[in-house]
């Protein structure tokens, strides 16, 4: 994946919507590897990311770290989003990870 690129394409868009709408705090979920969080974060947006994948969340924290990013990231799935006991003003969830069959994906 291109992150430079894509980020330089996806960025402005995510800012003004965000600007326009008052976000402030934002969760990326199924954030992955965690380059649109730490894009966020890198620009004073408090940024959680959370994937259900263990492996995915400890390479988001690898990245985040070379990257000289705060950004909290924790396991957790669709369906664990209100464990989190948190409020955010924007929910991400870039690239295909809501694309599940139907019946895969429920409200928690």
């Amino acid at each position: 994946m291109n992150w430079e690129g894509r980020l330089a394409q996806e960025l402005p868009f995510l800012e003004r919507l965000f600007t326009s709408h008052g976000v402030v705090r934002v969760l990326d979920a199924a954030c992955g590897t965690g380059h649109h969080a730490i894009a966020l974060a890198r620009r004073g947006y408090p940024d959680d990311g959370v994937d259900l994948s263990p492996a995915m969340i400890e390479q988001a924290r690898k990245n985040a770290a070379a990257a000289g990013a705060q950004v909290s990231f924790a396991v957790a799935g669709f369906g664990g989003l209100a464990a989190l006991g948190q409020s955010f003003d924007a929910v991400l969830c870039l690239g295909n990870s809501a694309a599940a069959p139907a019946g895969r994906v429920r409200a928690g």
